[in-house]
């Protein structure tokens, strides 16, 4: 009985994890184009209240928005899951020092950006070894 339950148990761990690489292998860079991404946290640390910060990823391989303060755009490519965003190019507008320190927090991690999932929920994640950007 412990056998038959054994090799069922390793039988839906597989197939689990068969469906959620065949997930991730399923994403691709145009699920990140076509609309605007807000933004709603960046390393865990949230966004002010009624600040913006967006990404519009486009056709051409850039990716531009707005980044707390000032409009930002950079040249990105996709591998797979694998995203490389390089530094980013700003207006330079002065703003709160609040915001101007979300600005370089979110231009930071957007530039440590390495790889990008779909959650369940629909958001978008970017990622990197210290590099995390939850939008939707």
């Amino acid at each position: 009985m412990k056998k038959i339950l054994f090799t069922a148990l390793a039988a839906i761990f597989i197939t689990g994890c068969a469906t959620q690489s065949a997930q991730k292998a399923a994403i691709t860079s145009d699920q990140l184009k076509g609309q605007q991404w807000v933004v709603e946290d960046i390393n865990n640390q949230g966004i002010i209240d009624n600040s913006r910060v967006t990404l519009n990823f486009g056709d051409e391989g850039r990716v531009a928005g707005k980044a707390s303060c000032n409009r930002y755009f950079a040249v990105y490519s996709v591998d797979g899951d694998t995203l490389n965003i390089q530094q980013a190019v700003t207006t330079m507008m002065a703003c709160p020092e609040a915001l101007m320190n979300q600005e370089r927090r979110f231009l930071d991690a957007l530039q440590g950006v390495h790889s990008f999932e779909i959650d369940a929920t629909g958001a978008l994640v970017l990622t990197g070894e210290n590099s995390r950007i939850l939008a939707r």
